[in-house]
């Protein structure tokens, strides 16, 4: 697996509906959600473990998002933003709370790069470019590869 599978994997999930603790691409994911299906159809391992059993469900619609960081530190290689790579999952700060996840990603038609995240505000999976709003929102950049 490679990076570029990543995003043409998670590209497959775009317009899934916003469903709060969904796991089920084109009918309803959050933002977890959809790193672990990702994950999940590319069998990625966390050590020997698929991803899928680091799952957890107990969280609101505004989740703790130090508990997140820390889950996500303990399990996943921890980069720099200038480190970023399509394929990468990013950890973005909402106020002072880290509590949404995505993908970096190739923006198609654009040479910068894009996100691919499960956004509420839009209902929906979307790919947009990575301006300087959201790239100011990334508290930490996570790599799933070994």
């Amino acid at each position: 697996m490679n990076n570029n599978e990543i995003i043409l994997q998670a590209r497959t999930w775009l317009n899934t509906p916003f469903v709060h603790q969904g796991r089920v691409k084109n009918q309803g994911c959050d933002c977890l959600g959809l790193i672990l299906g990702v994950g999940r159809e590319l069998g990625v391992k966390i050590g020997t473990k698929p991803i899928e059993e680091f799952d957890e469900i107990s969280y609101s619609m505004q989740p703790d998002g130090k508990i997140l960081k820390k889950k996500l530190d303990e399990i996943l290689v921890q980069k720099k933003k200038h480190e970023a790579k399509p394929g990468d999952i990013f950890l973005m700060n909402f106020g002072s709370n880290p509590q949404h996840l995505g993908f970096i990603s190739d923006y198609p038609s654009n040479p910068a790069f894009g996100i691919i995240h499960c956004y509420s505000q839009v209902g929906k999976v979307v790919e947009h470019r990575l301006n300087d709003f959201w790239f100011s929102k990334i508290e930490t950049i996570y790599s799933i590869l070994n």
